[in-house]
């Protein structure tokens, strides 16, 4: 503290005293050096950046101080760093006296610096820590002049210029061993030296070797660093393929190689994959700050460079949530995916096809089950993965549904096992986006209401794939229905019913009966759909009319709430909507001959499907059997009722 306070009093003296000026003329370097070092040993070394200003502002004021004692301080909190006697905030903030302190050196101080980086290198580069201490070296090898000749003591060559000795310091830190600790420094302290593509492509080689030896939690910020340490396009290829190679290294194993020592931490399937999704967001950065790596990425796949496996898949769908690239990166593996399928179906019996292929059908669904069973939902990717779903149902037109429709019904019918090879490839590829969709609806909470919603206005816009749309929609609410009572989905779902009326036939009665199992836990979707229905009774067009007869007899049948009881002789008893929907079909029988058959198809339907009903349905056709019956007559049935005299012709 007496030291400090020395340095302190010539600090704040603008003039010091003649004494006091001798004194701080009478230190040397060793001195210096020798006193700091001490001093940042001490339990007093909290203290030491403000011991360094003082030091700095003192040599300012004394102008015949012995040379190379500023380097001293420099010296000093170097040896001071890589030892480890100082680090946290106070290493920090005196790396940043030293950056700002190197306007004052002079060439020939300069020049001992880089002496003494050499020096320590030896000791830097194996620090069991990250080495901080070199954030110093580009600052020192921009105060070089390139076409400045330079004399140093450690530099060996015949180029002796500024150029040269930036190279020889290059080329010392690329040559010798590295810690797995120190290679995240190295990264980004090369990040901000200019050097030639030939050390560049030195220094990515030895960083793609180091990175096996690295744990698992530092991968993502050296794979970041190490994109933005590469310059031209073939070396970000390079330095791709050995990202992705190495960490689906890791994840084929989990536990990488014995002869790596490694933590048990890393060994832990979750810290995994935490790490890849680090890496993952890491990459989509880069991407985002640069289009043109994006561009190689899918070139990468395009050509067969990168394999789709999990880790490159999470990438492309990563990078498909950046717009500009959501067309291609949906059109790359949704190709990459059905080319194989096509190829798998033609050449079955030939070896090497399956295993040179772009992606093998296994393949695609291990590794879209992988993303989708880790132990935490990303939202990012749950998104893409809706988009890829649903870019997998809607491909191709209404040919190709025509081909795919049977076997998806078998797919609601039996499940995922039920696919195989035996399936078109066009139906498989419907398939796996089914598949994507239910899976990703079950994980993740928040992309519930984008599915359902994406379902109900494919429905409702008449596309060609609708069918499918319908079918999935009406498979998760069948097995799923409370989950689609809450949320913006029933606001939705009154939406599409309103353009019920407006639909086929066909498609209509599939979404009435896909939205029926709501209609018993919320009343007022139930309410509404009568409300359109009824409406829709009254159209001037046939089919609206045919549609509401249709939905009104499905719910004559699904809304039954009938209780036959313990007693062999107690009488059903029918809810009160079922006695209204029979009084609403009952005004059917006044229109169109073709409405009028229709209600007489579903009535003779239900007395065949569902007998405990006939009594509703013989209610509703009495007034019908009265109007023709003559209890008095020879003949009991009125024929002259039954016909209609149209221009004298009997129908």
């Amino acid at each position: 503290d007496r030291f400090l306070g020395v340095w302190l009093v010539l600090t704040q003296t603008s003039s010091p005293e003649e004494k006091e000026q001798e004194w701080v003329e009478s230190l040397d370097s060793t001195s210096i050096y020798k006193l700091l070092v001490s001093y940042g040993k001490s339990d007093s070394f909290l203290r030491l950046p403000q011991l360094m200003r003082s030091m700095f502002n003192a040599f300012r004021h004394c102008k015949k101080a012995k040379s190379k004692t500023k380097t001293a301080i420099f010296r000093g909190v170097i040896s001071l760093l890589n030892e480890g006697e100082i680090e946290g905030k106070v290493a920090k903030e005196s790396i940043n006296i030293l950056l700002s302190e190197f306007d004052g050196l002079s060439k020939d101080e300069i020049v001992e610096l880089i002496d003494f980086m050499i020096d320590q290198l030896v000791t830097i580069l194996v620090l069991p820590r990250p080495a901080i201490s070199l954030e110093l070296v580009p600052k020192l090898l921009a105060c070089l002049d390139s076409g400045e000749k330079y004399n140093s003591h450690r530099a060996v060559g015949d180029d002796s210029t500024g150029e040269g000795l930036k190279n020889f310091v290059i080329d010392e830190i690329t040559m010798r061993p590295w810690s797995k600790e120190v290679s995240g420094s190295i990264v980004s302290v090369m990040r901000e030296i200019k050097m030639d593509n030939n050390r560049l492509e030195n220094v990515v080689d030895k960083v793609l070797s180091q990175m096996k030896h690295v744990d698992i939690c530092a991968l993502p910020s050296l794979c970041y660093q190490l994109l933005l340490l590469s310059g031209h396009s073939l070396m970000k290829i390079n330095v791709l393929c050995g990202i992705i190679q190495h960490f689906d290294g890791i994840l084929a194993t989990i536990v990488p190689c014995d002869d790596i020592q490694i933590s048990q931490r890393d060994r832990d399937p979750e810290q995994v994959w935490f790490n890849q999704q680090n890496l993952v967001e890491f990459i989509l950065f880069a991407v985002k700050q640069d289009h043109n790596l994006g561009k190689e990425i899918l070139q990468l796949v395009k050509s067969n460079t990168i394999y789709i496996s999990e880790f490159s898949l999470r990438i492309l769908l990563s990078i498909l949530s950046i717009q500009r690239f959501e067309t291609q990166v949906l059109e790359l593996i949704k190709k990459s995916i059905l080319t194989r399928f096509i190829d798998e179906e033609k050449q079955e019996e030939i070896p090497w096809f399956a295993q040179n292929s772009l992606l093998s059908s296994e393949g695609a669904n291990l590794a879209i089950k992988d993303i989708l069973s880790c132990p935490r939902s990303d939202e990012k990717i749950a998104n893409s993965l809706v988009k890829l779903g649903f870019s997998f149902i809607e491909h191709g037109g209404a040919k190709v549904l025509t081909t795919a429709l049977p076997f998806v019904k078998i797919y609601f019918e039996n499940g995922e096992k039920c696919v195989t090879s035996a399936f078109p490839p066009i139906a498989r590829l419907y398939c796996l986006g089914l598949q994507i969709l239910e899976s990703t609806f079950l994980k993740t909470e928040d992309s519930r209401d984008e599915i359902a919603g994406h379902a109900l206005s494919r429905v409702t816009s008449h596309s060609d794939s609708c069918s499918v749309h319908i079918l999935f929609l009406s498979h998760l609410i069948r097995t799923r229905p409370h989950q689609f009572v809450h949320g913006r989905f029933i606001d939705r779902a009154k939406n599409a019913l309103e353009f019920v009326p407006f639909m086929s036939i066909q498609s209509a009665i599939q979404v009435l009966q896909a939205l029926s199992p709501l209609n018993s836990i919320r009343q007022d979707l139930r309410d509404y759909r009568i409300l359109i229905l009824r409406k829709s009774l009254y159209s001037r067009d046939e089919t609206p009319r045919m549609i509401a007869v249709h939905a009104f007899a499905d719910m004559l049948v699904h809304n039954e709430q009938y209780d036959s009881g313990t007693n062999a002789n107690s009488t059903l008893q029918f809810s009160s909507l079922q006695y209204e929907v029979v009084c609403i079909l009952k005004r059917a029988f006044a229109q169109q001959r073709v409405v009028q058959e229709v209600l007489y198809e579903q009535l003779s339907s239900i007395c065949c499907n569902f007998p405990h009903l006939r009594p509703l349905v013989s209610d509703m056709l009495l007034s019908q059997f009265l109007f023709i019956f003559d209890e008095e007559g020879r003949v009991p049935i009125r024929l002259d009722n039954c016909l209609v005299d149209s221009n004298k012709v009997a129908t």
